[in-house]
């Protein structure tokens, strides 16, 4: 293959890529055209401007009515305040078996949270102490069978080497590596 029919296949490619995104959102474009076209904004009808005229005014022309003299009808009279004063609430003295039963309480919830406390903090100990469980002993009064006992000791022990960590050298002695040999005159 050489580079000209390389480009004839790249052009292929993208023309084929051009279509198919064209298969795909043609009739989205068309949609959102016909959209557009539809709800384009009507241009609004140009107003002339609106012109204002001032004339001077002097102000103390002006008459205004005086005040002191008219009356002012809609406004209601506000009716005296009658009301009874409100009775002041003073707070019983607590009795002797209030305050028994408030500290009471107050007991019970810090015995009931010292001894959540507890158990968590030896749950925690026993854990970090023994973080495997023991295994279960049980005795099984059925004999075992031999093949049985062979698949078990033989996973126990892979089970055994896959735990044990491997020790493995800090700083491994290089590997030698071979020097290439030169090669060889070529003969004329």
């Amino acid at each position: 293959m050489n580079a000209n029919s390389l480009v004839g296949y790249r052009e292929a490619y993208e023309d084929h890529c051009a279509d198919f995104m064209d298969d795909l959102f043609g009739d989205v474009e068309q949609s959102l055209r016909l959209h557009r076209e539809r709800h384009r904004p009507e241009p609004e009808p140009q107003e002339e401007p609106l012109v204002v005229s001032l004339v001077k005014v002097d102000v103390e022309t002006i008459s205004l009515p005086i005040v002191a003299e008219i009356e002012p009808q809609w406004i209601d009279p506000v009716p005296p305040f009658n009301h009874a004063p409100i009775p002041v609430v003073v707070p019983e003295q607590t009795s002797g078996i209030d305050k028994f039963f408030l500290g009471t309480a107050l007991a019970s919830m810090l015995l009931g949270a010292s001894v959540v406390l507890g158990h968590y903090v030896m749950l925690q100990r026993s854990v970090v102490s023994n973080p495997t469980a023991a295994p279960v002993v049980t005795d099984n009064s059925k004999p075992v069978d031999t093949k049985t006992a062979e698949f078990s000791s033989e996973i126990k022990t892979a089970f055994q080497t896959a735990t044990t960590p491997k020790s493995t050298p800090t700083n491994p002695a290089p590997t030698p590596v071979a020097e290439p040999t030169p090669p060889a005159p070529l003969r004329q």
